[in-house]
């Protein structure tokens, strides 16, 4: 069954707005854990639009002991 053009832009606000979330979740610990980020990192976060990237930088953060452990 086709989707409407409603429906896809739905989804598409929904995976955006996730995206979004994901990203400010993950400068704020970033932040909360290692005080001020460099710039180039912050704008390299802005820029991730995948949700499963974001998830695994969310998961490193529980070990990594330095921002350069991140990987980001």
């Amino acid at each position: 069954m086709a989707k409407t053009s409603a429906e896809v832009l739905h989804e598409k606000g929904r995976a955006e707005g996730e995206a979004r979330g994901k990203r400010e979740t993950l400068l704020r610990q970033l932040r909360r854990k290692f005080g001020a980020l460099p710039q180039d990192v912050e704008q390299r976060i802005q820029a991730l639009t995948e949700v499963s990237q974001m998830d695994e930088l969310l998961d490193r953060i529980l070990t990594a002991a330095s921002i350069g452990e991140m990987d980001v």
